[in-house]
């Protein structure tokens, strides 16, 4: 947390009041004095000069970055009148003690300004931290009388890049949100979420990234595409100077770097416990295998909608070093921050399987390990009883014992939903991209979906599997019948997804983008993968239908 202490900004006064979000109304009170009674006989005190604390900040991991390359915390004032105030002598003030701000500061009209905090008083920021679990925060003005209060906030607990602010500016409305504005103007709706890893996956703009690689970076990922190294990252003005990136991908959708390399960025590879808004990991996908760039943001919503683990989307400009990559797809990698969002208990094994690995026993010991559980063991012992189990014939008096080592009917969901979307590169019908989560509060395996940029164009058998637990399992009469309405709900979710709406949406936000980026498919291109798309959903949920059940709906 390293910074001047202050930057001056000035911002126009926002004009009206939305109620909508999780706003709460500030009580009324006599601002610059004590809101109790006065002795009538006693001179009315002196008021303090209209400013107000507008926004702060008590954790901050990746919103704001200081000269220094530090993330201080912050607050931000701001003057509710049309003439400047001086600072010398104002006073901020919570629970920990309280510090004088700097003569000389002085607050424009219906300005913004940013002061930067630091518990240790770091680079020259006010020696004050703010606290995490929330606290009242006083702002107190100098009078002929003493100090008198000019206002003050009381924050809930915050999660760290979640900001606490008025809405509008100086509004009566507070609440947290994570669109902080840390020396610009604050909305008027803060939104609904408190999740900073929502604020990676907009969907009603394209994010802006920029990549740094020093000159022995770009040497590095030009002998050696694979190998993690030094690098910077930006999106939308916010980010690290010391993260680490890698080229991913493999046969089709591989490219060197002087081209449109797809991008892996570990957050916190070089400075531990480092976070971007929350997240560890960044995937940027290059969308060279995927004209419409919709498939991802179409199935993984699908998958979503039917309770399947998946990731969210977002597009994103991409640069390396300045240069413009064109179109990517920025995707929800499947780090400790996913796991914490789908199951139980985050702690367990992360697995991943890559062309042609299976959960044999002759294959599972070659897959990598992503996530290395805080509550797992290292000897891969719950894939070890899966592959013991895979060793003997199918049959029903096994299905006992695999359901205590899989979570079936979670398994299912996720193969259905690769059927459904044509995903021939997946678990089900290679086996490729795909990861297994150990939930050690189950002690159960579950099969997590990726790499679905080549999917809505293919009609593949139902029922002709290649993963080794997927013939397994549907080789049980039981199993098979629950994979059958497995695959009938994930047919009625693709009939009732808005595809159009998506469609639309993809128009609005990259549509004039593709036209001029480099690397991208035609627009004519473009149009007619979006077409065929849209046609597979429409066609392929009735035909499963009628091949599942032709009588009608299956029984409960």
């Amino acid at each position: 947390m390293r910074s001047s202490f202050w930057l001056l900004l000035l911002a126009a006064c926002a004009p009206t009041v939305s109620q909508d979000g999780p706003l709460k109304v500030e009580d009324e009170r006599p601002i610059g004095g004590d809101s109790g009674a006065q002795d009538s006989a006693a001179p009315e005190p002196e008021a303090a000069p209209p400013v107000v604390i507008n926004e702060l900040m008590a954790s901050n991991e990746s919103t704001l970055r200081d000269e220094a390359g530090g993330h201080p915390d912050w607050v931000e004032l701001y003057n509710q009148g049309e003439d400047p105030v001086a600072l010398d002598g104002w006073v901020l003030r919570d629970g920990g003690g309280e510090v004088t701000l700097p003569d000389g500061l002085q607050i424009e009209g219906g300005g913004l300004l940013l002061l930067y905090l630091d518990a240790d008083g770091a680079g020259g920021a006010l020696p004050m931290g703010l606290s995490r679990d929330g606290e009242v925060l006083q702002l107190l003005a100098p009078t002929a009388g003493g100090l008198v209060l000019a206002d003050r906030m009381e924050p809930d607990a915050l999660r760290a890049d979640v900001s606490w602010g008025r809405f509008p500016d100086g509004g009566p409305y507070i609440s947290g949100t994570i669109q902080a504005t840390p020396g610009a103007p604050n909305p008027h709706d803060p939104g609904i979420s408190l999740d900073p890893t929502d604020w990676l996956f907009p969907q009603d703009r394209v994010l802006q990234v920029n990549v740094s690689l020093p000159p022995a970076s770009v040497e590095g990922l030009t002998a050696e595409p694979t190998v993690d190294v030094p690098a910077g990252l930006d999106i939308d003005g916010r980010g690290h100077p010391r993260v680490s990136v890698r080229i991913k991908g493999q046969w089709g959708s591989a490219r060197e770097l002087s081209d449109k390399p797809a991008l892996r960025l570990n957050i916190d590879r070089y400075v531990e416990g480092q976070r971007f808004a929350g997240m560890e990991t960044i995937t940027l996908n290059n969308m060279v295998q995927d004209a419409s760039y919709l498939h991802e943001t179409i199935v993984y919503g699908m998958m979503r909608r039917a309770g399947v683990p998946a990731p969210r989307t977002a597009w994103a400009q991409v640069r390396i070093n300045g240069e413009y990559k064109g179109i990517y797809l920025l995707i929800e990698s499947p780090d400790d921050q996913f796991l914490q969002r789908w199951f139980d208990d985050p702690s367990g094994n992360l697995y991943e399987g890559e062309y042609g690995q299976d959960l044999t026993s002759d294959s599972y010991p070659g897959l990598d390990q992503d996530e290395e559980g805080a509550s797992d063991s290292t000897d891969r012992a719950e894939l070890a009883r899966l592959a013991a189990l895979l060793d003997q014939a199918p049959s029903e008096a096994l299905v006992p014992q695999l359901e205590a080592i899989v979570d079936v009917d979670a398994w299912m969901k996720a193969m259905a939903s690769e059927v459904v979307i044509g995903h021939w590169d997946g678990y089900f019908y290679y086996p490729n991209n795909y990861r297994v989560y150990h939930d050690p509060s189950a002690d159960q395996l579950t099969l997590l979906v990726w790499g679905t940029d080549q999917t809505l164009d293919w009609w593949g058998d139902s029922y002709a599997p290649n993963g080794a637990l997927a013939r397994w399992m549907l080789a049980v009469p039981s199993l098979r019948a629950r994979y059958d309405l497995a695959l009938w709900e994930m047919a009625q979710v693709m009939s009732e997804y808005p595809y159009a709406d998506e469609r639309a949406r993809c128009n609005d936000l990259i549509g004039d983008l593709i036209a001029r980026a480099p690397f991208a498919a035609s627009p004519a291109d473009w149009r007619a993968t979006l077409n065929y798309a849209g046609n597979f959903m429409r066609d392929r949920p009735a035909v499963l239908r009628a091949e599942l059940f032709p009588d009608g709906e299956p029984s409960p």
